[in-house]
């Protein structure tokens, strides 16, 4: 059947006047009639379809993306067609089940992350605390090269060197190493990192009294201070951090007390009996210091050599107890305890050269036998180890 043609299209015939077209208006209209019903028809069947396959579609579309609820139900007469008809799923439901989804791959994923990023950061501290150790010796050893470049090699800087840039230098590196090794948590590091703190402090302050600004010395003095009480820190609560303020006062504390019954009690073995008496000499030292520093304030003296010496001498008091308590503990044979041994010998050496007259009174030639005790010890100590 040919496809129904428009109305203008069937009304306009040719031919005959306006009597022909009168005549064939009836039958015209009748045609129209039957062919505009069967259009009106076929066009209401295509609409069905259409509406037809739109709904399949939406509902297939809103079943794969999950767009709220599946589909709506369908409300008609007689039976209803599963396609138009699914169970409704709320729109919480969904939610809850999508966050248990996302918990699930979280907490399957989570484990590995959080513990290599716990990892990562670590590794990341110690690695700061070891370079900052190492630009501690680093930062000496430029006031070292800085002095001999404007003053030359001469009899002062030797002595400077040896008796105020050799023990720091020295200590610097053995906690580097100690860092390295994870073991700034033993109480020798402890005291060691709290050694250098003093000795920093107190440098800036010598610094701060002189004539003038020595700007390589308050570098050195600086990264001392900041690096050691990260040192000693991570030494207390470890890399981790695990603690606070708290952990840290009572640890200072339960020190301090140990190092005090420490330094009073007499120790058990009779080598540790001779580092106990180095230990009370430059004690005596350090309280005959403190009376020329109060002496020069009361009478308006400059006290900044004084102030430098005493700085230097409670750090050799310091590694000379460190020393007494491994002897103590039969511990001289560790590696840190033979270096300890030699930088303690060069310290009681420059007492006894520079600071007692030598071997002319008691107490110089005391430092004379302190110091090469210190040494013989020390390699004793390294030669036993190398041929063991």
């Amino acid at each position: 059947r040919r496809a129904p043609q428009p109305l203008f299209l069937i009304s306009r015939r040719r031919g005959g006047g306006l009597a022909s077209r009168s005549s064939s208006a009836h039958l015209t209209v009748e045609v129209a009639s039957d062919r505009f019903s069967d259009y009106s028809n076929d066009n209401m069947k295509s609409s069905i379809l259409a509406v037809s396959l739109f709904a399949v579609t939406f509902s297939t579309v809103a079943r794969a993306f999950s767009f709220g609820p599946r589909c709506v139900k369908v409300t008609r007469s007689g039976p209803i067609s599963p396609i138009f008809y699914q169970p409704q799923v709320s729109l919480a439901s969904q939610q809850r089940r999508m966050r248990r989804t996302v918990l699930k791959l979280t907490d399957e994923d989570d484990t590995g992350e959080s513990s290599t990023m716990a990892t990562s950061k670590i590794e990341g501290r110690k690695k700061r605390v070891i370079l900052g150790y190492k630009a501690m010796a680093l930062a000496y050893a430029a006031v070292a090269l800085n002095s001999a470049v404007r003053g030359g090699v001469t009899t002062n800087f030797l002595h400077m060197f040896a008796g105020y840039l050799v023990m720091p230098i020295g200590l610097s590196a053995i906690l580097a190493d100690a860092a390295s090794h994870d073991r700034l948590n033993s109480d020798t590091y402890k005291r060691m990192n709290m050694a250098m703190l003093a000795q920093g402090l107190l440098g800036l302050v010598v610094v701060s009294l002189g004539p003038r600004l020595n700007l390589p010395f308050i570098v050195a003095f600086g990264l001392t201070c900041i690096n050691t009480v990260k040192g000693y820190t991570y030494g207390v609560l470890g890399l981790e951090k695990q603690g606070g303020i708290a952990s840290l006062v009572a640890e200072l504390k339960s020190g301090s007390k140990s190092l005090l019954g420490g330094f009073f009690t007499l120790p058990t073995k009779p080598i540790a009996m001779i580092y106990q008496v180095a230990t009370y000499s430059v004690s005596v030292m350090k309280l005959i210091k403190m009376k020329e520093i109060c002496e020069s304030l009361q009478s308006g003296s400059p006290i900044a050599a004084s102030a430098a010496r005493l700085n230097r001498l409670v750090l050799l008091s310091l590694m000379s107890y460190t020393l007494k308590d491994a002897a103590d503990r039969d511990r001289l044979g560790g590696s840190t305890f033979i270096k300890l041994n030699f930088l303690s010998a060069v310290g009681f050496a420059i007492n006894a050269i520079y600071n007692s007259g030598g071997l002319a009174t008691p107490f110089g030639a005391t430092q004379v036998f302190v110091a090469a005790f210190f040494s013989f010890n020390g390699l004793a100590s390294y030669m036993r180890n190398q041929y063991a």
